[in-house]
């Protein structure tokens, strides 16, 4: 079992994108471009995983991966004109919440994916079962291979 995946690094950068809106200017956009750099490595790490095994899960976590790293860049784009004001912007603090959201997001579907596939498999064979039953014997076998690799 992979602990670290591309979106639980995800998340933990954009936890900490989020903690950099509590604190002074230069410190939070300092800790904005450390989550920027997290997020740009989860998302190489995301998209060479979807390059290897293109499943629609994978490609998922990948554009939330994406959506998140522009968020971030953008909050660390707001943040940088106001380093040397007392205070940052809330639009800065605004964007690190909605990407700490998407990243979150993508985190709890990956933990109910293996639950989805394996409802969505076993109608697909009871399905194919029936189906199989009024084809030739090649026919069938050829709908059962591409239920097993599914």
């Amino acid at each position: 079992m992979t602990y670290l995946t591309p979106t639980r690094a995800g998340v933990c950068a954009t936890a900490l994108a989020l903690l950099a809106a509590g604190l002074p200017p230069a410190l939070g956009f300092y800790l904005t471009i450390v989550a920027c750099a997290g997020l740009m490595g989860a998302a190489l790490v995301a998209y060479l995983t979807a390059v290897d095994v293109p499943a629609p899960a994978r490609l998922a976590d990948l554009g939330a991966l994406g959506l998140a790293g522009l968020l971030v860049v953008g909050d660390a784009a707001i943040r940088f004109p106001a380093v040397l004001e007392p205070s940052a912007p809330a639009a800065a603090a605004r964007l690190a919440e909605v990407a700490f959201a998407v990243t979150a997001a993508a985190a709890l579907t990956q933990l109910a994916a293996p639950g989805y596939h394996a409802v969505v498999s076993s109608s697909w064979r009871r399905q194919t079962s029936r189906a199989a039953a009024g084809l030739s014997a090649r026919s069938a076998r050829v709908i059962r291979r591409i239920a097993d690799v599914s």
